[in-house]
Formats: C-alpha cells, structure tokens, sequence
C-alpha cells in the first residue's frame, strides 16, 4: 500500500474495519462449513520369487514382476479402464474429477494407492481401489502359476534324470565290481602259475644237469605262455577297470551338479510368494488443523486487502465526508 492509501485507511478507519470484519467472517464461516476430505489407502506386496545366489548360499528374493512396472500399468492403463467401467455401470459418483487422483506410487516391493476425496465419494473410491487391486493380483497370478508349472516341470524331468545317473552309477559300480572280481580271479590264476614254475625250477635247476626231457621243456614253455596271457589278462582288466571307475566319477559329477540344481527348484518352488493384500481400501480423515489455519491467513489478508480497495473505490467515486 502507498501513504495515499494508508492515510484513506486511517481517515475512514470505521468503514475500512468494518468491510474487513465482515469478509473475514464470512471467510471464516465458508472455511469451517467446507467439507471433510478423506484419503483412501490401500496397499499390495508383489510375489516374490528367491533365485538361488549360487556357492555363497546367500539367496535374494527378486519380485515376479518389477513394481515399477505394475505401477505404471495401473495408472495408464487400469485406472482409465476401470473409471469407465464404473461410469457405464452408473455407479454413483462413479465419473467425478476427483477419482482421477488416485496414484500408485512404489516403496520397495509394496505398492501403495492412495488418493483425497469427499465423503460422498467414499464408497465409489473404495470400489475403485479394491477393482483395480483385483487385477493386479489376477496378473500376477497368472505369473505365479506359470512359474509354479515351469518349477514343476523342471523338478519333474530333473528327478527322472536323477534316476537314470543312478540306475547308470548302479551299473557302473556293478561293472567295476565283475571286473575286480575277474581280476581277482586272474591273479590268483597267474600266482598259482608263477609258484608252479618256481616248483619246477626247484626240482630241475637247470635243463643240463637234470637231463631234462623234451616234455618237460615243453611244460616249462607253456607255463611260461600261460603267465604271460595271464598277465596280459590282468593288465586289460585293470585298464577297463579304470575306464569304468572314470566313467563313473564322471556320472558321479553330473549326478552331484543335478541334486544341487534339484534341491535349489525345490527350495525356489517353496518359496514362491504371491502377491498379497497388506492394507485393504481404507479411508482416513485428512488433518484439518493445518487447512484451516492456512485458509484463515488468507482470508485475513484477503479481507484487509478488499477492505482497503473497496475505501479507494468509495473515496474516488463519491467523497466519505461523514466517515
């Protein structure tokens, strides 16, 4: 205000006080009869899925689907669906402005919807919240489900695997036990031969002195062609017998890897979690302390500044001579 204006204020200050005593009760009035806002709340966990964090046994759920992404699809697309919805089945204050405020906004794994209305509206935004909550849990629904069969799927053909490594570790290690055998055979086969000879070295040292026959030449040779298949016979077994224990650490290895990764879908199976409600539509009444204190400020102001217009307005169009 100029010192014109302030000098008008104070030579006509009954009129002034009595403009701005009047618009600030009925500013006053207006703002303690405004209707109470409420905020309708509600709130949904996404399900989670846990992945196995490999050897440090440290396993981290991860959400079915990124909230940001569930959030956004709410309000570009379900929000408009379901207003309109609502709107074609005539619902009460199905089609008001304010519904249109609703938001989906993101903390962690939770999504949290929230938005002001009036009283009379309650009901239709509750209807609203509680539509739109019932298809992100049938989306995310259909997510758990499809993991849950891809789960079961795996563990299925994992388990039948499992089978045919240990039906093929039982053979191996029933190979490798026929062939142990079979070499015990050959040794004690090549011992009893190797002993035989020495008996007979004993008895005729040497071919000259004893005047050893030609038959007995010809035992010697073949107990000595017996030794050596024998010996042969020993050596092939160990080498199919070391192929067959290879073969079988290896299928062992495969066998160890398939439980692990069994036993982990098992484990992320259990703990699949699906999408859950943790805060149903709720309404809570908005504080009007802070409301009315900061409309009351306004108004005052406003009051003196109407107040202080209206004197001008009056001094200029007809002087206050009386006042």
């Amino acid at each position: 205000m100029d010192e014109f204006t302030l000098k008008l204020i104070l030579r006509y200050w009954r009129l002034f006080a009595v403009i701005a005593l009047a618009l600030f009760i009925l500013a006053s009035l207006t703002i303690f009869t405004l209707p109470q806002n409420y905020t309708v709340r509600s709130i949904v966990e996404v399900g989670t899925l846990v992945e196995p964090k490999g050897a440090s046994g440290v396993d981290r759920p991860e959400p079915i689907e990124p909230p940001d992404l569930t959030a956004k699809r709410i309000q570009e697309v379900f929000l408009p669906d379901e207003i309109a919805a609502l709107t074609d089945s005539g619902s009460p204050s199905a089609g008001a402005a304010n519904l249109q405020n609703m938001k989906a906004e993101v903390v962690g794994r939770t999504i949290v919807f929230q938005g002001s209305t009036k009283a009379s509206d309650q009901t239709a935004y509750k209807k609203l919240q509680q539509r739109i909550i019932d298809r992100v849990m049938s989306d995310h629904a259909a997510i758990t489900r499809a993991i849950r069969e891809g789960l079961n799927h795996k563990i299925k053909l994992q388990r039948q695997n499992l089978d045919d490594l240990a039906q093929g570790i039982k053979g191996i290690e029933d190979e490798s036990n026929r062939l142990q055998k079979s070499d015990e055979e050959a040794r004690a086969r090549l011992t009893a031969l190797r002993e035989e000879l020495t008996l007979r070295q004993k008895q005729t040292p040497t071919p000259q002195a004893a005047g050893e026959s030609t038959a007995d030449q010809t035992a010697d040779r073949l107990l000595y062609l017996q030794i050596n298949e024998s010996s042969e016979h020993r050596g092939n077994l160990n080498a199919a017998r070391t192929r067959v224990l290879l073969d079988g650490l290896t299928t062992k290895s495969l066998y160890d890897g398939l439980a692990e990764t069994l036993a982990n879908n098992e484990r992320t199976l259990k703990m699949v979690k699906d999408t859950h409600v943790i805060l149903p539509p709720t309404a809570m009444s908005t504080p009007v302390g802070p409301r009315r204190f900061y409309l009351l400020t306004v108004s005052l102001i406003g009051s003196i500044l109407l107040s202080a217009g209206t004197v001008l307005l009056f001094h200029r169009v007809a002087p206050l001579h009386k006042y």
